[in-house]
């Protein structure tokens, strides 16, 4: 008996919870075509029907005089961390409508910048080395 792809919802039976491969399907799980591989479907959830590939949240972009985060939806949570001094520099909640979020960072070094807006986006890490 060869392995049957297979996903699974969240409660929601929105956004895709996880998947893999079985010889008998899971509980709650549900067959993909032959074929298929789960991990397509890593960073999608259910419109009408269908799977789309959920928006990302945004990530940096360099400005004059710093970086930007364009069009943050409210509620996006942005954690900076400092990779060569192991401290978070900043936590911040956006609030509002959606809007440019402009940050600067204090020195040289090496940053991840954490951004995840609310659902239905996927969070991103960027590391930005400064010079």
């Amino acid at each position: 008996m060869s392995a049957i792809p297979f996903l699974r919802l969240d409660d929601t039976g929105v956004y895709v919870e996880g998947g893999g491969y079985a010889s008998v399907l899971p509980e709650g799980a549900f067959a993909l075509a032959e074929g298929m591989k789960p991990s397509q479907f890593n960073q999608h959830y259910v419109v009408s029907g269908t799977f789309v590939l959920r928006p990302s949240s945004p990530v940096p972009v360099e400005i004059l005089g710093g970086w930007r985060l364009p069009a943050c939806p409210p509620g996006t949570q942005v954690i900076i961390h400092d990779r060569i001094g192991k401290e978070t520099l900043a936590e911040v909640v956006t609030d509002g409508s959606a809007a440019d979020f402009d940050f600067s960072l204090p020195d040289a070094g090496s940053y991840e910048i954490e951004v995840a807006s609310l659902l239905p986006h996927v969070p991103t890490k960027t590391i930005l080395e400064v010079s």
